[in-house]
């Protein structure tokens, strides 16, 4: 593919939509206040919730940054740096 796609057609990166998990992370933790055992896989994703958050909070910041970059850069400099990072990549 040549070109800056993401510029020409103005898209951005953006996370996927991880409502459904932290909702599931809600009902375990739910369950287990309630008295249910759960299982040791389910058990260790809802420990590990807050780092998830953290985690997702950082990508989207990157994500964000990266999308503002892209967004301010002319199609002139996005060609220049599209084809600058072929030449770096190798490809």
């Amino acid at each position: 593919m040549r070109g800056s796609v993401l510029v020409e057609k103005d898209l951005c990166f953006e996370t996927n939509r991880l409502h459904d998990i932290f909702a599931i992370i809600a009902e375990a933790e739910l369950m287990e206040q309630l008295g249910f055992a759960l299982e040791p896989t389910i058990r260790s994703v809802a420990v590990q919730k807050d780092r998830l958050h953290r985690d997702l909070e950082a990508v989207q910041n990157v994500i964000k940054e990266n999308n503002e970059v892209v967004a301010s850069l002319t199609i002139v400099e996005a060609r220049l740096t599209t084809s600058s990072s072929v030449v770096v990549s190798g490809f």
